[in-house]
């Protein structure tokens, strides 16, 4: 009896020190694990990118509004991943290079995109562009339109410039940043609702150089973000009539909607980063979590202020279900 008593104790004694090796090799395994969430002692994401080079893709030159919202959110992005962030831009083609670039990049997470819905636009005109081969990461910004004129201008309210394309049809140049492109079509739109014609004059650098057009006197009218136009408002070099939104902007308060104006014409703009498809899921965690606490930084917040941007966060997940719902809605807006 004596001896089966001690056979027994001794399968208890074993199976008790195979049950701590199983449990300390889940923790381990728990530990070994664990992804973008966890954080260092300094409150840091713990990522793979520590050390590595990210390449952020602008399709537009510099001072406009998305090379703006991608220079803002660099410094913050870098400190959490701990990576060198380059920024790249590429406004070659009205940006289409820096699309079919992104497209073709290797799903590491280490080519980054930024842009409004005018990849979608592009992309119903350049077979080039493939959006099923890039993935949205997160949403940052909404903006709209300031419809702008120059300084010496003799129209000083938006009745003023309706009429005066109304008496003159397809006299007046307004700067788009190429056909079929975002502020081209906030241009469209604009013209529509207004019930006139007008010349539609490319700047394929974006809103930065539309804007200095309208400086200079080579257009009459842009419609571009606040944030590019604010800058040579400052200077005395041109006058904004209306922004396309419902509500006031903040960089221009003084400054009326269309619809204040008597145009019914509202024109809300998106700006979001992107990166390729197939990208594993933890990366992109990974990366969302880093635009999400820069976005999140009082920094980042006083950014968008100065700029005149205002934010707005979108995850991967509720990002890419939003962009989806855009395709198909500006596919029967083009159509």
């Amino acid at each position: 009896m004596k001896k089966v008593t001690s056979v027994l104790l001794t399968i208890l004694f074993l199976f008790s020190i195979l049950l701590v090796g199983c449990n300390a090799k889940e923790s381990s395994l728990s530990k070994n694990n664990e992804n973008s969430q966890s954080k260092d002692e300094e409150g840091k994401l713990n990522t793979s990118f520590s050390g590595e080079e990210i390449t952020f893709l602008i399709p537009n030159g510099p001072g406009g509004a998305n090379d703006l919202s991608v220079r803002g959110l660099i410094p913050e992005m870098e400190s959490e991943l701990g990576a060198e962030i380059i920024p790249k831009n590429q406004p070659a083609s009205k940006g289409i290079v820096a699309a079919v670039d992104v497209s073709r990049s290797k799903p590491n997470g280490q080519t980054l995109y930024f842009n409004s819905q005018t990849l979608i636009l592009l992309s119903l005109q350049e077979k080039s562009i493939d959006l099923s081969k890039i993935q949205p990461l997160a949403q940052v910004v909404e903006d709209t339109s300031a419809i702008s004129v120059p300084k010496d201008s003799p129209y000083n309210t938006l009745e003023e410039l309706v009429e005066a394309a109304k008496k003159n049809p397809g006299k007046l140049k307004i700067a788009t940043n190429g056909k079929g492109a975002l502020w081209d079509f906030s241009a469209k739109t604009f013209a529509k609702e207004a019930g006139i014609e007008l010349q539609y004059i490319p700047y394929s650098s974006g809103g930065s150089e539309m804007s200095k057009a309208v400086a200079a006197g080579e257009v009459d009218i842009s419609a571009n973000s606040p944030s590019e136009v604010k800058p040579l408002v400052d200077a005395g070099k041109i006058k904004v009539l209306a922004v396309q939104s419902d509500e006031r902007h903040s960089l221009l308060p003084d400054v009326p909607t269309t619809t204040e104006a008597g145009v019914e014409s509202v024109f809300p703009v998106w700006r979001g980063v992107f990166t390729v498809k197939e990208t594993d899921e933890v990366v992109l965690d990974q990366l969302e979590q880093s635009i999400k606490q820069s976005w999140e930084r009082k920094k980042f917040k006083e950014f968008l202020d100065n700029k005149g941007m205002n934010g707005k966060f979108r995850g991967h997940k509720e990002f890419t279900e939003f962009f989806n719902n855009q395709v198909e809605m500006y596919k029967e807006l083009v159509e």
